[in-house]
């Protein structure tokens, strides 16, 4: 009698496009598929799929051959159908056309209440929108969360990962409310048992588990009755063979099975093995092979055995795949840039937490229905009457739960940029303090691409964490003055981690100082790239100047000055910046003109140094002015002017 698997869990998107660079992949696939479309106008998708995945391999979107390009094409698009960027025959939706606007137009900046770039507004929207077929549920998990998260404050990581996808209708969603609460008062043990509860209470693993209790005979065909995967049964020969060894050891009191048995446990694939072997095994060093004391080798007879080995097998079947989809929920929903992901608490930040509070209980009763509005490009309103709130009556209430006044959109911007600089501060301090910074820039250098992403975050390239980082060294060798979120031209998500490059036209940085005893008012440009040798000089000559020239000419401040930072200097680059000292820079119209730009260099190594000698920048600009009234030699001006100056400036604790 052969069980059927049933899901017993939601999720958003699919593994298969579970990409680093996520936003930006998500708008290169969507770019590339209504170019696609283009050529394709009336084609079925079904028809279509194979050119689909050649048109992506073409464009460097994907790489290999993949055995199935057909599946491959379908897989990669399913997660932007789930959405609602794109429909079930793949043309895009009015959706999908409105972030490729976005994005074209590289019109990010939102004027919207959570005070979100315009991108995460519409993904915030989508996922209000976006639904779940479980069974014969229907479930809307994005609304599951921030319902769940308003009700209790946060959610911890195992809460997020292990039970919050869990809740695919009503009565399980106040279930696990309920488990949570008591979980956090220490009145339940752990998530595990909650996990068993839930799975229990389904008519098939019920079922199955009574069929293998009360059968006399174990054999491999039970076991294959029993297993209920979503994809084949063959691993359930590996969990026979376990399962024969406990019973030696438990029933039989054999201990001499232990060893066989940990050599067993490493024929499980994935998270499960890990998860097994830490609940049978206090120690697995072969010569010292030591048992935990858990109630598996502590039965009365075979019944209780087979219960308790039925409820694990499961258990832990289910935490490796729930912890297998954790990282998919987790980038779906970062892209709303409404929650923080912060150490193990997960949280609304300070706008979404008071309106989704605010219209709590409505939440809950569209939570577990469908919106026919999944395609359509439609207003925050007009999803559903529960989000049809007056902005006052939001501002409203948030004065009531923060104590302070807001009346109007700017004032409520205020606390959410106050909140925001307070935030990076507290990041910067955990996260990237001068050691870890240089750490970072030592693996840029090398171009350790993937050791800098574990360290930053992987949805940015690492072009545009280079400049993230230089924007907090410099930030830090400023002593902290200024708001550093004003003056860098990043894109930043809502842990205050970057997730796509800077709009175009506009300097990498652009930091303000007030007038001094050490320096005139003045504004510095700060330009970083990872181009070498004559690319540099190609790539970066031209947008350095134009960038200072225009700036300039816009605001009238002609103590404004560039730094170009980069892994190494290319000669010729030095040579033309130094010799725009004396160039005109004209507008576009001729009429006004530059006498001059004033550029300085640095390289990795020289930031190193800076913050290693805790540097700041009044000192720095005293080498700088020097650097631009000097008539050194282009060869020598980089080591004599700059590189020397700064490595003999003395050490600050």
């Amino acid at each position: 009698m052969k069980f059927s698997y049933k899901s017993y869990f939601w999720s958003i998107g699919t593994t298969s496009f579970r990409m680093t660079d996520f936003n930006l992949k998500i708008e290169k696939q969507l770019s590339l598929l209504n170019e696609f479309r283009e050529k394709f106008k009336r084609h079925n998708w079904k028809d279509i799929q194979k050119q689909y995945y050649n048109h992506l391999k073409i464009n460097g979107f994907i790489y290999g051959n993949a055995k199935n390009p057909e599946k491959d094409a379908r897989q990669k698009t399913s997660g932007l159908v789930d959405i609602g960027l794109i429909d079930d025959n793949r043309y895009i939706t009015e959706v999908g056309k409105e972030l490729i606007k976005i994005v074209e137009k590289k019109n990010f900046n939102g004027n919207n209440l959570f005070n979100i770039d315009n991108d995460s507004f519409l993904y915030l929207k989508q996922l209000l929108k976006t639904h779940n077929s479980i069974n014969n549920y229907i479930v809307r998990p994005f609304i599951v969360f921030v319902y769940i998260i308003s009700k209790l404050n946060y959610l911890s990581n195992d809460e997020f990962t292990y039970l919050l996808p869990l809740c695919i209708n009503k009565d399980i969603t106040e279930k696990i409310i309920d488990y949570i609460i008591k979980l956090r008062n220490n009145n339940l043990n752990s998530i595990d048992n909650i996990i068993i509860d839930i799975i229990m209470s389904m008519d098939n693993y019920k079922d199955a588990c009574e069929y293998f209790i009360s059968n006399n005979e174990v054999n491999i065909s039970i076991f294959e009755d029993i297993y209920m995967d979503r994809k084949s049964n063959k691993n359930a020969s590996i969990y026979y063979s376990i399962y024969l060894l406990i019973y030696k050891i438990s029933i039989e009191n054999n201990y001499i099975y232990k060893e066989k048995l940990l050599e067993e446990i490493k024929n499980i694939s994935g998270h499960s093995s890990l998860l097994w072997k830490k609940y049978l095994f206090k120690n697995t060093n072969r010569n010292n092979i030591v048992l935990n004391d858990v109630k598996i080798f502590h039965v009365k007879d075979e019944k209780e055995l087979k219960e308790i080995f039925f409820q694990t097998l499961h258990l832990f079947k289910c935490k490796s795949t729930l912890k297998d989809y954790f990282d998919l929920n987790r980038r779906y929903i970062k892209i709303t840039d409404i929650v923080l992901f912060n150490d193990d608490k997960i949280e609304l930040d300070i706008i979404a937490k008071y309106y989704f509070k605010f219209i709590e209980n409505g939440l809950f009763n569209i939570a577990f229905e469908k919106s026919d509005k999944l395609f359509i490009n439609t207003d925050l309103e007009n999803i559903d009457n529960i989000f049809n709130v007056k902005e006052k009556t939001i501002y409203n209430y948030i004065s009531e739960n923060l104590n302070i006044k807001i009346e109007n959109k700017l004032e409520l911007k205020d606390i959410v940029k106050e909140d925001r600089y307070k935030r990076f501060n507290i990041l910067i301090d955990k996260k990237f303090n001068k050691n870890k910074i240089i750490e970072i820039l030592n693996k840029i250098e090398n171009r350790d691409d993937n050791e800098v992403r574990k360290l930053v975050t992987d949805n940015a390239d690492v072009p545009t964490i280079f400049e993230y980082i230089l924007s907090i060294a410099w930030y830090l060798i400023s002593n902290k003055e200024g708001n550093i979120l004003d003056y860098m031209n990043l894109y930043l998500d809502s842990d205050m981690l970057p997730k796509t490059h800077a709009s175009g036209g506009m300097a990498d940085i652009v930091y303000i100082y007030n007038k001094n005893e050490y320096y005139p008012k003045h504004d510095l440009l700060i330009e970083a790239t990872l181009s070498k040798d004559k690319s540099q000089r190609k790539m970066e000559i031209e947008p350095v100047s134009r960038h200072l020239g225009e700036y300039i000419l816009s605001n009238g401040n002609n103590n404004t000055y560039a730094l170009f930072v980069s892994n190494s200097l290319y000669i010729n680059v030095i040579s033309d910046f130094i010799n725009k000292r004396t160039m005109k820079y004209y507008s576009s119209n001729s009429e006004n003109y530059i006498d001059g730009l004033n550029i300085v260099c640095l390289e990795r190594l020289e930031i190193k140094t800076i913050l290693e000698k805790s540097i700041n920048y009044k000192e720095l600009y005293l080498i700088f002015q020097s650097a631009l009234n000097s008539n050194t030699d282009e060869k020598n001006w980089y080591k004599k002017e700059i590189k020397e100056k700064i490595e003999n400036l003395k050490t600050y604790n």
